[in-house]
């Protein structure tokens, strides 16, 4: 089997039946790379400055629903957890037990107001806002429709309830 260069021109060789990802920069195997240079999304604005549009006013019973692995977890307002395969993270660990492409500690999510925020923790592998990478060690706000995802292939659902 021969190796290939990765389309994103970073030089990283990869296994085509055996890697879907971009150890070195986190560019999605097999397709085209942008000719534009990839922006992740804006991070949080300073305090009274939005990045988003502005949501419905919260309730104080507004909570958001993640889905991983096909596994529903609620998370309460002004809640922050951690998403990996680390025990300390319970029953999200467990339901990434089998997804070895994400980090024991990957990312924190963290919802507030009605919002929600990402940080990566410096994962092998990356986490995804609409399909950009985002910086380590960031905060980034998720917008209502854009997607998340941890590493290559584990999308995590997010859904806001009343």
């Amino acid at each position: 089997m021969s190796l290939l260069l990765c389309e994103n021109n970073c030089g990283q060789e990869y296994d085509p039946t055996t890697e879907v990802q971009c150890r070195r920069c986190g560019h999605e195997l097999g397709t085209p790379a942008d000719d534009t240079p990839s922006t992740p999304p804006p991070a949080a604005a300073a305090p009274g400055v939005p990045t988003a549009p502005e949501p419905s006013t919260p309730t104080p019973s507004t909570r958001l629903v993640i889905t991983v692995c096909g596994r529903d977890f609620t998370v309460a307002d002004d809640e922050q957890i951690g998403l990996g395969r680390d025990l300390r993270f319970g029953s999200i660990a467990e339901a990434l037990e089998n997804a070895t492409n994400v980090s024991r500690v990957h990312a924190m999510l963290r919802f507030a107001d009605g919002r929600i925020y990402i940080q990566d923790t410096d994962s092998g592998n990356g986490t995804f806002i609409d399909g950009v990478r985002i910086p380590t060690n960031q905060e980034y706000e998720i917008a209502d429709g854009q997607s998340l995802r941890l590493a290559a292939d584990v999308p995590v659902g997010l859904r806001k309830e009343s």
